[in-house]
């Protein structure tokens, strides 16, 4: 539970949470290639809007943004420039304060599968 706090005279009290951020970084680059036609994220702005978004439906709290944890998988390390590119993307969102990112693998596959299909994978 957060502290407490209630500025002078209003009596209405605000709490505290700490908050984490979590991103499905090949969604989210997937749904701006969809709907924004580009994957120039600018991280910062993203977190700002979702922090507001969060406060805007709990308004009596104030938030302090702990960790942000971006979750992706790079290419197989055989595709030596697009492993580099991929490579050089992570480290720039690593380079962001509180953001951490978490590489999972690709796994080739016979059939397409749907979004979520890495959570079928690894619980099998």
């Amino acid at each position: 539970m957060g502290m407490e706090w209630s500025p002078q005279g209003t009596g209405a009290p605000y709490a505290f949470r700490r908050a984490m951020i979590f991103i499905d970084g090949g969604y989210l680059r997937n749904e701006f290639k969809r709907q924004l036609r580009h994957e120039n994220i600018d991280f910062a702005q993203l977190t700002k809007h979702i922090l507001q978004s969060i406060e805007l439906k709990l308004p009596r709290a104030i938030l302090e943004l702990i960790r942000v944890l971006y979750y992706d998988a790079n290419v197989d390390a055989s595709e030596v420039n697009k492993y580099a590119e991929c490579d050089k993307y992570f480290q720039s969102i690593r380079n962001i304060d509180l953001f951490q990112v978490r590489l999972g693998r690709l796994i080739k596959s016979e059939t397409p599968r749907l979004q979520g299909g890495a959570s079928s994978v690894v619980s099998q």
